[in-house]
């Protein structure tokens, strides 16, 4: 007979489990940190501890570890350990527990992962850098929130860990370049004290390139002009694009310093002087001591045991401070009856943000393009919403161009200065002043290069001529007299910027003699040619007149005959050139000059109207 199983016997349940569904047989599985890794990280329900890097704080030489591991809810958290504890598992763990770490409860279980985190080689190593800006030997260039490489190498750079509680709004990259060269760069172009601004940014990062010193543009105007716009525009550069992160001059004098320190090597914004608390006097004071000790480049040296001394490897700085106010420091030096010192005017320079005949910083729109307060206000409110559409990016592509190519540009940076001192008029003894158009030389330089680098789209002899109008109205900001030729010059872009003149192909096509002249073009651009006497009455007096043709020839502007005597002003036949209009039936004596900017051309009709 065969035997049954025999039954084990069950103990009583209570009737607990009486509708508990079969439990499915456990496997025996390796514990999930040992697992595979997904995309270099374990499973997201599992627990994990990974070195990510080593760190090396440049200013102090601490080095420490950072661990990332598994928070609750799927997070990810970091930790950074100092080396002498990051080898210590007991020290380890309790650091990542205390940062919620989810960890296995049994303390055998999380020593082990421990364990292996402290045992493998961290995937990256890094250096805290102490300062902002340059770091040539290691190929890049230290931002607040990151860091622009133009080369490769094993060690990775990061911004000093002092820039992370910034006294301002964020910076930040948004947007791409393709959609602001189409909205904020080309919208500048119609102002001169926008592409002003916006070559201030370009040039910040050239002055440790070419050895200058860091110095001060100050655009001061009436209320709603486009000031704080223009700073937007400039700004949107390295970054900021929105008005509440610009830093301002509601600050005390170190904060300014620490501000220029977080700015290295870049443009330092600081929005409206008129928040700059004291009275008169007491500003004027204030004002006079921040321009000497930026122009110095260097912060208030303390106790070295002081906790607010500044570390000495970011104490010095470089860059172009660009400020908003709505009075000019030279204004501020009256109302307290003084008078500037010229190192103030080597260091400082007033630029009005309206130029003569305009309303608002747009002082070279169209001739078609409507006018008034209402049509200006929506192009200036349409930048500002641009600026905050696209931010940051220039500056990446800037930097990245400078540094691959930094030897060549250390010199053609120089050459582009030289260029632009060279148009002005200035006397050799007047240092202050010297000084000043090398400064603005460098911003002329600044802005050729970044059209060099497509990402301006504007003319270079366009951008030439805005920066040398910022700086002639400088010059009378300051008091400074302009001399004979400067004043000719500024009267005659004037006349000509209101001559009625009709386009012909060439001089001879024309039917009958044009009163004044006529505008032709070639590969190059426009050409005028006007009556000699007609030059004559378009100046007060023809010394002035005179003056005029003597800076067109100095810029190789005047097409004069090869046999032409040397210029002088007791006459202007080394000037004039014979021409033929009417099939050759007419002849007459006229100037003849290349013009480099837009002319608005009326027809035919019109002229001879």
């Amino acid at each position: 007979m065969q035997s049954r199983p025999t039954k084990a016997k069950r103990q009583p349940d209570n009737g607990r489990d009486r509708h508990r569904a079969p439990q499915p047989q456990r496997q025996s599985v390796a514990p999930p940190w040992r697992g595979p890794a997904v995309a270099g990280r374990p499973p997201s329900a599992a627990p994990f501890i990974s070195k990510i890097a080593n760190a090396e704080h440049e200013q102090t030489g601490d080095g420490f570890d950072i661990f990332e591991f598994r928070k609750p809810l799927g997070r990810v958290g970091t930790v950074s350990i100092a080396r002498d504890e990051a080898v210590i598992e007991t020290a380890v763990l309790k650091k990542i527990r205390q940062k919620n770490g989810v960890l296995p409860k049994s303390d055998a279980a999380a020593t082990q992962i421990v364990r292996a985190a402290i045992s493998s080689a961290p995937k990256e190593y890094r250096l805290l850098s102490q300062h902002t800006g340059w770091r040539l030997p290691d190929r890049c260039f230290v931002l607040l929130n990151r860091v622009i490489n133009f080369g490769s190498s094993e060690l990775k750079v990061c911004p000093p860990p002092w820039t992370e509680q910034l006294p301002f709004g964020p910076v930040s990259m948004v947007g791409t370049i393709e959609t602001w060269k189409e909205t904020v760069a080309a919208e500048a172009q119609y102002s001169t004290r926008l592409m002003l601004m916006i070559s201030c940014a370009f040039a910040a990062p050239l002055l440790r390139l070419v050895g200058r010193p860091p110095f001060i543009i100050n655009v001061f105007g009436r209320s709603k002009a486009g000031k704080t716009t223009g700073l937007l525009a400039a700004t949107s550069v390295i970054g900021i694009g929105q008005e509440e992160g610009l830093p301002n001059w509601n600050t005390t004098d170190a904060g300014l310093m620490e501000v220029a320190r977080l700015f290295n090597d870049s443009l330092v914004p600081a929005n409206e002087l008129a928040l700059m608390k004291g009275g008169k006097a007491d500003r004027r004071i204030r004002v006079k001591q921040l321009i000497y000790a930026f122009g110095e480049g260097r912060d208030t040296t303390r106790h070295s045991e002081s906790s607010f001394a500044t570390p000495r490897g970011s104490v010095t700085f470089r860059g172009i401070l660009l400020s908003t106010s709505e009075k000019s420091f030279q204004q501020q030096a009256n109302e307290a009856i003084e008078t500037r010192d010229d190192g103030e005017i080597a260091r400082a320079h007033d630029v009005p943000a309206i130029s003569k005949g305009s309303t608002t910083i747009f002082d070279r729109l169209p001739e078609h393009t409507p006018s008034g307060a209402r049509g200006a206000r929506k192009r200036l409110v349409a930048l500002r919403q641009a600026c905050a559409l696209s931010s940051g990016c220039a500056m990446v592509h800037f930097i990245k161009l400078v540094g691959k190519h930094q030897a060549e540009i250390a010199k053609q940076a120089p050459a582009l200065v030289q260029e632009f001192v060279s148009s002005l008029r200035i006397s050799d003894d007047d240092g202050p002043l010297m000084h000043a158009a090398s400064n603005f030389g460098i911003i002329f330089a600044g802005g050729a290069l970044a059209i060099k680098a497509e990402l301006l789209d504007w003319d270079r002899e366009l951008l030439r001529s805005a920066i040398a109008s910022c700086f002639e109205d400088f010059r009378n900001a300051c008091e400074r007299p302009e001399d004979s030729i400067t004043r000719a010059r500024r009267h005659l872009v004037d006349a000509v910027r209101k001559l009625k003149m009709p386009s012909v192909r060439s001089v001879a096509t024309l039917e009958s003699t044009p009163k004044v002249g006529v505008w032709t073009k070639d590969e190059k651009g426009w050409i005028a040619v006007i009556h000699s006497t007609r030059f004559d009455a378009m100046f007060p007096d023809q010394t002035m007149a005179r003056d005029a043709l003597i800076w067109l020839d100095e810029r190789g502007w005047l097409r004069k005959t090869k046999q032409a005597n040397a210029a002088t002003r007791d006459n202007k036949k080394w000037a004039e050139r014979t021409v033929k209009i009417d099939n050759g039936r007419n002849r007459f004596r006229a100037i003849i000059f290349r013009w480099p900017r837009k002319v608005e051309v009326p027809s035919k009709k019109a002229a001879s109207d």
